[in-house]
C-alpha cells in the first residue's frame, strides 16, 4: 500500500520497481505485466520480463484447460520478445494436448532459431509430435483409401502416444466407418480382453 501511495510522486520509479517484485513473489502476474509496462522505457523496455509473465499465465491456463486464455497469452509473449523460447514450448505443449501435431511440431522446431540450447527440453514432445502427425496420416489415408490395410501401424502409434483405451477407441472408429473382415478380426482383438468373461468364448469363436 506504501509503494502503491508513492506511484504519483518523485519516488514512483522506485516504488514500481519494488512492487514488480512484490508481484512476482506473489505470482500476481496480470498486475506484473502492468507495473513493467509503466516502468519501459527506452533504455529498459522490460519486454523480456513482460513476456515471461504472460508465459506464466498461459502456463497457467494451459493446466486448467482454458486453451484460448493459453494461445492468447503465447502470442502476446511472442509479439513481446519474439526470441521468447518459452513461449513456444507451452505453444508446442498446447497443440500436442489438442492434437494438432503438424502445429506442435511447427511451434517445437522454432526454438532452433530463437535459441538451439533449448531445443533439449522438448526432444521427447518433439518426437511426440512426429509420432502423431505420422498416425494422422496414416488414419488419413484409411479414410481417403479404405482398401489399404493400416489399421496395425495406427493401433501401435496410437498405443505409444495415447494410451490402450484411446487406441482402442481410434480403431472402433475406423471399422466402423468402413467395416470388413480384417477389420473386426483386429477390432475383436483390441476389445477382447474388456469383454464379459461369459462372452469371451463367443468372441473368439465369432473371430476366428
Amino acid at each position: 500500500q506504501i509503494f502503491l501511495s508513492l506511484q504519483d510522486g518523485n519516488m514512483a520509479k522506485g516504488a514500481r520497481e519494488h512492487l514488480l517484485h512484490i508481484y512476482q513473489q506473489d505470482r500476481d502476474w496480470e498486475k506484473a505485466v502492468e507495473t513493467a509496462q509503466l516502468l519501459s522505457h527506452d533504455e529498459q523496455t522490460y519486454q523480456f520480463e513482460i513476456a515471461q509473465f504472460h508465459c506464466e499465465i498461459a502456463q497457467a491456463a494451459l493446466f486448467k484447460s482454458d486453451i484460448e486464455t493459453a494461445r492468447s497469452h503465447i502470442q502476446t509473449a511472442l509479439s513481446a520478445n519474439g526470441k521468447c523460447c518459452r513461449a513456444n514450448i507451452i505453444l508446442g505443449d498446447l497443440e500436442l494436448k489438442q492434437g494438432n501435431y503438424a502445429a506442435a511440431v511447427a511451434a517445437y522446431t522454432a526454438i532452433e532459431k530463437q535459441n538451439h540450447a533449448y531445443l533439449n527440453m522438448v526432444g521427447e514432445r518433439l518426437y511426440d509430435a512426429y509420432d502423431g502427425l505420422k498416425q494422422t496420416v496414416l488414419i488419413g489415408y484409411m479414410q481417403t483409401f479404405p482398401q489399404l490395410d493400416l489399421l496395425n501401424v495406427i493401433y501401435e502409434k496410437s498405443l505409444l502416444l495415447h494410451g490402450e483405451q484411446k487406441a482402442n477407441e481410434t480403431i472402433a472408429e475406423l471399422v466402423r466407418a468402413k467395416p470388413d473382415l480384417n477389420g473386426v478380426y483386429r477390432l475383436l482383438g483390441v476389445q477382447i480382453s474388456g469383454l464379459n468373461p461369459a462372452w469371451k468364448a463367443d468372441a473368439d469363436m465369432i473371430r476366428g
